[in-house]
């Protein structure tokens, strides 16, 4: 019951009901409004889902396209300029163990970038506390999921240049999908 004469207590505010989806699109075409809402309301479960499905799914179609013949011939060459000496047998373990590492290291990828996520948000955190803001942990972990939304789009692009192309070479996957915002 109000006093006579106070105003009437300001409404609530209505719950935001966008999908992690909307929040991602969000913050390529409205980012500030899109990490107010972040801010407001973090979430971390089903954007860190969507990073990890999609890279995976990237991993699984551009691991079988990689050409790591271009990899293993270019180290072959430099390792018989400085040991002209080295075996055949050296030569293949070394191609085998390239090919291997490469395979290993794109499938745990995904583990990787969750160990950086999880930095960046703790130096995301820190960042804001020194500066006199405040905030929880869990805001400055989905902040910085969202953030990755342009890359999470650029491995979506990547891979569908893979599959148009079939395979490729991994020392040119920097500059295999050219773009800019200008």
């Amino acid at each position: 019951m109000t006093e006579v004469g106070s105003p009437p207590a300001a409404p609530e505010p209505p719950a935001e009901s966008t999908n992690v989806f909307q929040r991602y699109a969000g913050v390529l075409f409205a980012p500030a409004e899109t990490f107010q809402s972040i801010a407001r309301r973090p979430n971390v479960l089903m954007p860190l889902i969507v990073v990890l499905v999609i890279s995976l799914l990237s991993t699984a179609i551009v691991i079988p396209r990689m050409d790591f013949e271009s990899i293993t011939s270019e180290q072959t060459q430099k390792m018989r300029k400085q040991n002209p000496n080295m075996s055949e047998a050296d030569i293949e373990r070394m191609e085998r163990i390239t090919t291997a590492s490469a395979k290993v290291f794109g499938w745990i990828s995904p583990v990787f970038m969750l160990a950086w996520y999880l930095l960046v948000a703790g130096a995301l955190l820190l960042g804001v506390r020194l500066m006199g803001g405040d905030g929880d942990f869990k805001q400055a972990f989905s902040t910085t999921l969202y953030a990755w939304a342009p890359l999470i789009l650029f491995g979506i692009i990547s891979a569908i240049v893979v599959l148009a192309r079939g395979s490729f070479d991994p020392m040119t996957a920097a500059t295999m999908v050219k773009s800019n915002p200008g």
